[in-house]
This record gives structure tokens, C-alpha cells and sequence, in this order.
């Protein structure tokens, strides 16, 4: 029986691309590069900021080396700070979705690839104190999706076992992530991917709206 749901951010819970993309943007124009579109930011969140910020030079310089990512990184993580919240809104049906599993005794918790202290002020803004038990971002001492440790060290910080565990996100890093982890794993079909790029990963199980993943876990 499942007791634990554990969370992507970006793409599950919260749709955050416009303040990805103008972070981005703006870390680019001060480096005097062009812009990327808003459906390259959305190809290119897959693995953490320091990825979208790489992949982002690549396209309109068509190469970035190690020197420039770290000056550029500086100016992301500078800029980041004031746009992490840039119109960022829950997905329809989350609020919901947490407060059921909260009044069904359900452990929560968040991890994330984006920086740890963002991560912590995103979720405590959109969705206050209560809801989560533990909240993980980037941190240089643990290595990022879709390496385990992270998914690891939560379930050993709430006492929960694998098999009691469940993993939601919406990107191949995350289905990596939960199946290197051996928890069931769920994907949803209203982030930041499409419905075939989280197929072909084979998750558990599939999802397209809040509303169908609390009848899943409830059938478990």
C-alpha cells in the first residue's frame, strides 16, 4: 500500500515556464546572445538550470564552452532569484489533489533539479507550510536528477519504504529518476512533455489530469 507520494516541481506541480524562459532571456541579452523561444525553453528544461542555460547558448551562439557556461551561470542564478516566481501558477487541480492526500494521512514531499532555496520559497509561496514534509532542490552535496540519491535520501528522511513510495513527474529525467529508485512511477501528461516522450520511458503508469492521479493512488 502506497503511504508516500513524492513530487517533481516544474511541469508537475507548477507551471513555471514563462519565469524559466525570462530568466533565460535576460541571462542571455545581458551576455549581449539572442533569445530563445518559448518552445525551445520548453525543449530544453529536461536536467536543471545549468542545462537549459547550456543548451540556451548553444542555440544562438551554436556553442558554449565551460568558461562561458560558469560566467554565464553567475548572471542565471543572479537573475533567477528575481524571476522565480514570474508567472508562475499550480496546475489545475493540484491544490485539490494535495489536500486530499493530506486528510488521507499521506506523507508529501517535492524534489526538485531547480536550485534548493528556489524550490523552497516556490513551494511554501503557492502552496504554504503545510501541505509538504519535505522539500528538496539542487544542492551541490547531492548529485541531480535523474541520479536516485536525491529520490533516496526523502524516503529515508520520512521513514518510507519503496514499495509504500510513489514518484510523479512529467519528463523522461523524472521516469529515470523514480525507476533507478525502484518506486512506481507515474507520469503526467500536462507538463512540460508529450504524452509519447513519457511512453516510451515506460512509467507505471500515465496520467493527463490531476483528477485521474488521486483516482490512481487510491486504488492502490
Amino acid at each position: 500500500m502506497k503511504n508516500t507520494c513524492i513530487f517533481d516541481l516544474d511541469g508537475t506541480l507548477i507551471d513555471s515556464l514563462d519565469s524559466l524562459l525570462i530568466s533565460v532571456n535576460t541571462t542571455l541579452d545581458r551576455l549581449n546572445f539572442g533569445t530563445i523561444t518559448k518552445n525551445n525553453c520548453r525543449d530544453f528544461i529536461v536536467n536543471g538550470a545549468k542545462e537549459l542555460v547550456k543548451k540556451s547558448i548553444i542555440e544562438t551562439q551554436g556553442i558554449c564552452s565551460n568558461e562561458l557556461l560558469e560566467k554565464a551561470m553567475i548572471i542565471y542564478k543572479e537573475v533567477f532569484q528575481e524571476f522565480c516566481t514570474y508567472n508562475v501558477v499550480p496546475y489545475d487541480g493540484i491544490v485539490n489533489l494535495l489536500e486530499n492526500l493530506k486528510i488521507k494521512g499521506f506523507k508529501l514531499a517535492v524534489l526538485s533539479n531547480k536550485p534548493h532555496e528556489e524550490t523552497v520559497k516556490i513551494v511554501k509561496q503557492y502552496f504554504g507550510k503545510n501541505y509538504f514534509d519535505f522539500i528538496k532542490g539542487q544542492t551541490d552535496d547531492m548529485p541531480r536528477k535523474p541520479n536516485p540519491s536525491g529520490l533516496i535520501y526523502i524516503m529515508q528522511q520520512l521513514g518510507s519504504a519503496t514499495q509504500e513510495t510513489l514518484y510523479i513527474g512529467d519528463s523522461e529525467v523524472d521516469i529515470e529518476t523514480g525507476i533507478a529508485a525502484f518506486v512506481n512511477t507515474v507520469g503526467v501528461t500536462w507538463g512540460f512533455r508529450k504524452r509519447d516522450i513519457i511512453a516510451k520511458m515506460q512509467p507505471t503508469k500515465i496520467v493527463d489530469s490531476a483528477k485521474e492521479l488521486l483516482e490512481y493512488i487510491y486504488i492502490l
